[in-house]
Protein backbone atom coordinates (compact mmCIF):
# COMPACT_ATOMS: atom_id res chain seq x y z
CA UNK A 1 0.00 0.00 0.00
CA UNK A 2 2.81 2.41 0.89
CA UNK A 3 4.42 2.00 -2.54
CA UNK A 4 1.17 2.81 -4.34
CA UNK A 5 0.14 5.76 -2.15
CA UNK A 6 3.62 7.11 -1.58
CA UNK A 7 3.40 7.27 2.23
CA UNK A 8 3.32 4.97 5.24
CA UNK A 9 -0.04 4.51 6.92
CA UNK A 10 1.23 4.83 10.51
CA UNK A 11 1.96 8.60 10.41
CA UNK A 12 -1.39 9.18 8.67
CA UNK A 13 -3.15 7.12 11.36
CA UNK A 14 -1.46 9.17 14.10
CA UNK A 15 -2.72 12.38 12.48
CA UNK A 16 -6.27 10.97 12.38
CA UNK A 17 -6.12 9.82 16.01
CA UNK A 18 -4.82 13.17 17.26
CA UNK A 19 -7.19 15.35 15.22
CA UNK A 20 -10.47 16.57 16.63
CA UNK A 21 -11.67 17.33 13.11
CA UNK A 22 -12.87 13.76 12.49
CA UNK A 23 -15.09 11.23 14.22
CA UNK A 24 -12.24 8.98 15.36
CA UNK A 25 -10.30 11.74 17.10
CA UNK A 26 -13.47 13.15 18.66
CA UNK A 27 -14.59 9.73 19.90
CA UNK A 28 -11.24 8.93 21.50
CA UNK A 29 -11.19 12.33 23.22
CA UNK A 30 -14.67 11.76 24.69
CA UNK A 31 -13.33 8.79 26.66
CA UNK A 32 -10.26 10.61 27.95
CA UNK A 33 -8.29 13.68 26.99
CA UNK A 34 -5.14 11.54 27.22
CA UNK A 35 -6.44 8.68 25.07
CA UNK A 36 -5.64 10.13 21.61
CA UNK A 37 -2.05 10.82 22.65
CA UNK A 38 -1.69 7.38 24.21
CA UNK A 39 -3.04 5.65 21.11
CA UNK A 40 -0.70 7.70 18.93
CA UNK A 41 2.24 6.78 21.17
CA UNK A 42 1.39 3.08 20.85
CA UNK A 43 1.24 3.35 17.06
CA UNK A 44 4.60 5.14 17.04
CA UNK A 45 6.12 2.62 19.47
CA UNK A 46 6.76 5.39 22.03
CA UNK A 47 4.32 4.48 24.79
CA UNK A 48 6.55 3.80 27.83
CA UNK A 49 4.90 0.64 29.13
CA UNK A 50 3.51 -0.65 25.87
CA UNK A 51 4.14 -4.29 25.17
CA UNK A 52 2.15 -4.18 21.94
CA UNK A 53 4.34 -1.58 20.21
CA UNK A 54 6.94 -3.98 18.82
CA UNK A 55 4.23 -6.37 17.63
CA UNK A 56 2.00 -3.72 16.08
CA UNK A 57 4.96 -2.26 14.18
CA UNK A 58 6.44 -5.60 13.13
CA UNK A 59 5.59 -8.00 10.30
CA UNK A 60 2.93 -9.46 12.61
CA UNK A 61 0.99 -6.21 12.79
CA UNK A 62 -2.54 -5.37 13.82
CA UNK A 63 -3.87 -5.63 10.26
CA UNK A 64 -2.62 -9.19 9.99
CA UNK A 65 -3.97 -10.10 13.42
CA UNK A 66 -7.36 -8.69 12.41
CA UNK A 67 -7.27 -10.71 9.20
CA UNK A 68 -6.44 -13.87 11.17
CA UNK A 69 -9.30 -13.28 13.61
CA UNK A 70 -11.77 -12.57 10.78
CA UNK A 71 -10.64 -15.68 8.91
CA UNK A 72 -10.99 -17.74 12.05
CA UNK A 73 -14.56 -16.50 12.54
CA UNK A 74 -15.59 -16.98 8.92
CA UNK A 75 -14.26 -20.50 8.37
CA UNK A 76 -14.40 -21.69 11.99
CA UNK A 77 -10.73 -22.56 12.01
CA UNK A 78 -8.55 -22.22 15.04
CA UNK A 79 -5.37 -20.24 14.61
CA UNK A 80 -3.29 -20.85 17.72
CA UNK A 81 -6.08 -19.79 20.07
CA UNK A 82 -6.61 -16.29 18.71
CA UNK A 83 -9.62 -14.66 20.31
CA UNK A 84 -11.67 -12.09 18.46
Amino acid sequence: MEKVLGFHHEPWTVKVVLSEDNEIGKLLATYSSELPGNVAAIIEGKFPTCRTGPVSLSQLDVDRMDYCCATQLNDRSEIRHLRS
